[in-house]
């Protein structure tokens, strides 16, 4: 019998059934930036990031680090895991019945604070995403925030989302840019 993912990944959940959430992403390796859900539910989610050597986004990796402006897509991702979830008994009154069958797309932020110190190879981050506002099926506005291993904040804003019907994965050329018809 398959695992509901969403369903069972309150805290404490089996750490496969929240590394299931993760793989779940529709981001592929190496854009899927989460490492780890530590809670997710139709409200909001929390994951973790280990920073390392191989990330796609690393400036230097003497000197430099991840630049803290990639907190928006951590953001994004930890904010696609509610909207998997949203479709579980435990969404809210008002979610829409097809949410999980929606992907989203940030249109952008209304607030972002940024540290401008990056991210460092070796730290773990824990991000925190919680719906704050939807409008119908189609836009949704999560507020989040990145803190690392000691607590700080070092990102927080308030991440703006389109949704739209999922695309079959057939139907999506391998070919980047490019849409079948």
């Amino acid at each position: 019998m398959p695992v509901d993912v969403f369903n069972d990944a309150a805290e404490g959940a089996p750490a496969a059934v929240l590394g299931a959430a993760i793989e779940a992403l529709p981001q592929h390796p190496p854009m899927r930036l989460l490492d780890r859900a530590v809670r997710i539910d139709a409200r909001s989610a929390i994951a973790e990031i280990d920073v390392r050597a191989d990330s796609p986004f690393l400036l230097d990796a003497v000197d430099g680090g991840i630049p803290p402006w990639v907190a928006l897509e951590y953001l994004g991702q930890t904010a696609a895991l509610i909207g998997m979830a949203r479709g579980g008994a435990d969404a809210p009154d008002d979610t829409p019945a097809n949410a999980s069958a929606l992907d989203g797309f940030l249109l952008g932020s209304r607030r972002m604070d940024l540290d401008p110190e990056p991210f460092r190879i070796g730290e773990t981050l824990t991000v925190s995403c919680t719906a704050c506002g939807e409008v119908g099926t189609t836009l949704a506005t999560f507020d989040g925030e990145v803190r690392d291993a000691s607590g700080r904040v070092r990102v927080s804003g308030t991440l703006s989302v389109v949704r739209v019907p999922r695309t079959d994965a057939a139907d999506v050329p391998d070919t980047p840019g490019q849409r079948s018809r």
